[in-house]
């Protein structure tokens, strides 16, 4: 059992660098507010009583606590799973995964990451979380806790796993596609779509409209998605 654990941890600590250099998580749905746009002005009031709620074994991001919180609110599957941001200097915006080193605890004492970047190369720098609007930084953040609430019931095996799967193109495209779907259905829909229209907005991303779009659902394809759900047919 022990050498088995270890070759566990050792394909887990390989495959650990992979997903920190690659953009990151059908999974539980939830009926949650579903909103167009939310304003920082509207929730600052609503700091604590979110904190409260939905903070709790929680380390959040400085200078990006309320909208984690509001993200949070949209997954409370979550709550009370010990949730770390980490803002330090990557090239990738946002990143999630489980923490390497609770792999093997039982899945309540597993603890989870979400690795924000703060400084990227000259070509990110637009992209990471301090360039996007509140509305759109609540979206993409969304995207990371969806990949996380799908995380939560995994086994170690489970989770190495997906971590093998994701180096292949198909698989990784239907597991990032997956957790877009599992965001709009949190009720992110819209922050979401902001995030991706942005993003293929801008001249230096042009080029790379179409890998983007092979990973990722376009914003087209966001609105055609949302646009099944009964919970957004009063926001069209």
């Amino acid at each position: 059992m022990m050498v088995r654990n270890s070759i566990l941890v050792l394909i887990l600590a390989l495959l650990a660098s992979l997903f920190n250099n690659l953009y990151s998580g059908t999974g539980l749905q939830t009926k949650n507010e579903v909103r167009k746009e939310y304003k920082k002005a509207d929730y600052i009031s609503k700091y604590d009583s979110l904190k409260k709620e939905f903070g709790q074994n929680k380390i959040l991001p400085q200078g990006y606590e309320l909208q984690a919180l509001i993200a949070l609110s949209h997954f409370p599957e979550l709550k009370g799973v010990k949730i770390k941001f980490v803002m330090k200097p990557a090239y990738i915006p946002l990143t999630s995964q489980p923490n390497l080193w609770t792999i093997l605890r039982k899945t309540d004492q597993r603890e989870y990451l979400v690795i924000i970047s703060s400084q990227s190369s000259p070509i990110m720098e637009n992209i990471i979380l301090k360039s996007l609007s509140f509305n759109a930084q609540i979206g993409v953040i969304g995207h990371e806790l969806a990949h996380t609430a799908f995380y939560i019931n995994k086994s170690g095996e489970e989770l190495a796993s997906v971590a093998l799967d994701y180096i292949f193109p198909n698989t990784r495209s239907q597991f990032e596609k997956d957790t877009d779907r599992r965001t709009i259905r949190h009720g992110l829909g819209w922050q979401l779509y902001e995030y991706a229209a942005y993003v293929r907005s801008l001249p230096e991303m042009e080029g790379d409209s179409d890998w983007i779009d092979q990973y990722y659902m376009s914003p087209k394809r966001i609105l055609d998605y949302m646009a099944l759900l009964p919970e957004y047919s009063l926001h069209q």
